[in-house]
């Protein structure tokens, strides 16, 4: 069994892997579904169609400050099964569920190749207690479980697009905004964060003309996006009634416990402690302090840890930073009853107007720990060399910002082309290029090769044709350097290519004596 284990690809231990986790989060939450029931707006919905209300300008209301026709049609799929019929609401929750978790692991693995560490993210959208209340609550799930399809497909089919250029994946990206607007108002973040993506992973240069190649690369998906997110506002707006607006004094609580308590703890896998609403089925996040203060810690921890093990990686922190402050905003602006009746500190308590960031930070995750396949500027890595003799220099980013630069300069002054003094009278010493490999190239890597090569007949070393050629082409009258000195003073750093050894002569030379020794011709050419 280890050897038929040890014959599958890592590619396919990630997939099968990621499948059983799949499996796993559906058994368990289905379970936690199964003891949940209809609350408040459910139960609203429910009566509407019962009563024959259900027409046009039912499905295209708003309702809650959602604009939800797709919503609206799934319940009324429940309602057609029969009135209050849990058992038809919650096999759609899990229906809806085991879409989204597929549509994360395609996401992931279109992003990031089937490589283990796109296991984190998923793990985290599987079993994070942020999502838990797009389940519970029907009312929520059919907006929240549609528009995290949407993230998932959005993401992956733009990602795509910006790879290979094509129509079909801009025309998938843009149904799957059609599906998040049709169930959830805060889609409208959505092509926000496709536009962050494109220019922080898919463009390069300084800020200007980063966003020019952006936008004139990838025009053709910003086109679709933008006339299907107009429209949307015009519809939004038009169907949009007054609503009462919050005390100003709200935000600030509201940011506090929705970022310290809510998303902080959650995304360790907290709260660790819950409040009830009323007799249920949604609780309230209700972490202890010392609970808020370790999560905390560890969220930090896990960003400088991927801070000093590659370069570039905060900047996909701007996404879910973001993502979540914009969410933060929208609540405030449309639930401005909700926090008069509550209070801000409450309603931020509740994960449910935050757990729709769950795909956005699970890109994040992984986005930290391995960069985007195809990106035009992925996320570079520290050299394994240097994190291996130089551990310090990861402690030296955190600690003294540009330390890291500074000891690379230092490391390429010292690595720099020097003059090695030639062998001493009657010693069989080699000398070669001292450069970096990658300066030398070609040429130097068969020299470096020619030299260390041997073969001993009769005791003597001997070398093959087309090098002593190319020895008697470097010039017989040159005073006895290291070998290294003598490919630098006759051939430019920038002419590498261009060096006798990249064009092994066919000529033969006469033998000569070198600095390496004296030259025998092989037998066979002794006895031609």
């Amino acid at each position: 069994m280890g050897g038929g284990l040890s014959r599958i690809s890592t590619g396919r231990k990630v997939t099968i892997a990621a499948l059983t986790l799949i499996a796993i989060q559906v058994v368990v939450r289905g379970w936690f579904i199964g003891h949940s029931w209809f609350l408040v707006d459910d139960f609203l919905f429910l009566s509407d169609i019962a009563r024959g209300h259900d027409d046009f300008a039912w499905y295209t209301r708003i309702h809650q400050g959602h604009f939800m026709p797709l919503s609206f049609a799934l319940v009324k799929v429940v309602a057609s099964i029969g009135a209050f019929n849990w058992t038809a609401a919650a096999i759609e929750i899990i229906v809806m569920q085991l879409i989204a978790s597929v549509a994360c692991w395609i996401m992931l693995r279109t992003l990031f190749g089937a490589r283990p560490a796109v296991l984190l993210g998923l793990g985290f959208y599987l079993f994070s207690p942020l999502t838990m209340p797009s389940i519970m609550w029907w009312a929520v799930a059919i907006n929240q479980l549609p528009h995290q399809i949407a993230c998932f497909g959005a993401i992956a089919a733009h990602v795509m697009f910006c790879r290979s250029r094509r129509w079909a994946p801009a025309l998938a990206a843009t149904g799957f905004l059609l599906i998040g607007y049709a169930s959830y108002t805060k889609t409208l973040l959505l092509p926000v964060v496709l536009v962050m993506l494109t220019l922080s992973y898919f463009s390069s240069g300084h800020a200007p003309r980063r966003t020019w190649d952006a936008l004139r690369n990838y025009r053709r998906a910003w086109g679709m996006y933008a006339a299907l997110t107009a429209a949307f506002v015009v519809v939004y707006v038009r169907s949009t009634p007054e609503t009462v607006s919050g005390k100003r004094s709200t935000l600030f609580g509201l940011s506090q416990t929705s970022v310290l308590e809510s998303f902080g703890t959650s995304a360790v896998g907290g709260p660790w402690r819950w409040s009830l609403f009323g007799r249920g089925p949604i609780s309230y996040a209700a972490a202890p302090e010392i609970g808020i203060v370790v999560a905390w810690l560890l969220i930090v921890a896990f960003v400088v840890w991927a801070w000093a093990r590659s370069d570039r990686t905060l900047r996909v922190l701007w996404i879910p930073a973001f993502y979540i402050g914009a969410s933060i905003l929208l609540v405030y602006a449309g639930r401005a009853y909700v926090l008069n009746l509550i209070g801000s500190p409450q309603v931020g308590r509740h994960m449910q107007y935050i757990s729709d960031a769950a795909p956005v930070l699970a890109v994040t995750i992984v986005c930290m720990i391995v960069p985007i396949v195809g990106a035009v500027e992925p996320v570079n890595r520290q050299h394994e060399e240097e994190q291996r003799h130089h551990p310090h220099a990861a402690l030296g980013k955190f600690q003294l910002g540009h330390g890291i630069e500074a000891y690379r300069q230092y490391q390429s002054r010292q690595t720099g082309p020097r003059q090695q003094p030639g062998p001493r009278p009657g010693a069989q010493q080699r000398q070669i290029d001292r450069r970096p490999r990658e300066e030398i190239g070609e040429a130097g890597e068969r020299l470096e090769c020619g030299i260390l090569r041997r073969e001993q007949r009769g005791g003597q070393r001997q070398r093959p044709c087309h090098k002593r050629a190319a020895v008697a082409q470097r010039g017989q009258h040159q005073p006895e350097r290291g070998i290294g000195e003598n490919l630098d003073r006759q051939r430019p750093r920038r002419a590498i290519e261009a060096h006798p050894l990249l064009e092994p002569p066919i000529v033969r030379q006469p033998e000569i004596e070198d600095e390496m020794g004296p030259v025998v011709r092989p037998e066979h050419e002794v006895a031609g």
